[in-house]
């Protein structure tokens, strides 16, 4: 486990809590940490899938969540419906790729209160990604405002070589495509 958290944290809702790569793909940023975070920055160097499991479930983000520079994470891989609020802005940028849940099944809320920006050519967003293990459930997207850019990706629901059913409702106030992909 980590030792940068010790269980007696407090984040306020304006901080900034920025991670510059991290010890271990097993190892969620929210182990042992009992408080919410405001802003949260992911960025590294090292592509890899880091398993974030309950960053934005049991550890709320109540300011803007950024992931930048080759950051690959998911936010749920445990069977059940989830609900996951961000309170300011999601914004995806520099090969960045965000799962929220992973080869599990359960239907998913994620409400972003702020607006929505999936920009560099490889950044890619997936609600419910089904990758080799069946992923059954519903994805339920609410933004203020989106904006996906030339070569982002964003999916509702997908199967990658596996079976996955479920439905994709997306919801927002302004919505702007330059180019990319949205499914």
């Amino acid at each position: 486990g980590t030792t940068i958290f010790q269980g007696t944290e407090v984040f306020s809702a304006t901080s900034t809590f920025q991670v510059n790569d991290w010890q271990s793909t097993a190892t969620p940023l929210p182990n042992n940490c009992s408080s919410n975070f405001g802003h949260v920055i992911l960025n590294w160097s090292t592509v890899f899938l880091w398993d974030n499991n309950n960053l934005g479930i049991t550890n709320t983000i109540q300011g803007n969540f950024t992931l930048q520079n080759s950051v690959a994470t998911f936010l749920n891989s445990a069977n059940g419906n989830i609900a996951i609020t961000i309170g300011g802005n999601l914004l995806i940028q520099a090969d960045a790729y965000l799962e929220v849940k992973r080869n599990s099944t359960g239907d998913v809320g994620f409400t972003v209160n702020g607006s929505t920006t999936v920009t560099a050519a490889t950044s890619t967003f997936y609600g419910i990604l089904s990758n080799g293990t069946a992923s059954n459930g519903n994805f339920t997207f609410s933004t203020a405002g989106f904006t996906i850019g030339t070569g982002a990706v964003f999916i509702g629901v997908y199967a990658a070589g596996s079976n996955a059913t479920g439905s994709c409702t997306f919801t927002t106030s302004t919505y702007t495509q330059t180019a990319g992909t949205f499914y």
